[in-house]
């Protein structure tokens, strides 16, 4: 997953390669794009963890 973003925001938001810091607009680029992805990544994840978690809990086992 990390791999992911990293390649994703930075041939978004990368455009020069002058210096060894991101310039201003690049920075917000990527920290925006770094946010989105984990928004859209982390909340499907949450939602199967929380689906996993009902039909352990509604298991055969419930209740002894």
């Amino acid at each position: 997953m990390f791999n992911g973003l990293v390649e994703r925001c930075f041939s978004e938001c990368v455009t020069g390669f002058r210096s060894k810091q991101l310039s201003g607009p690049e920075e917000k680029c990527v920290g925006t794009c770094a946010n989105k992805f984990l928004k859209h990544s982390v909340g499907p994840g949450r939602a199967h963890t929380r689906s996993e978690e009902g039909c352990f809990l509604a298991g055969p086992w419930r209740g002894l």
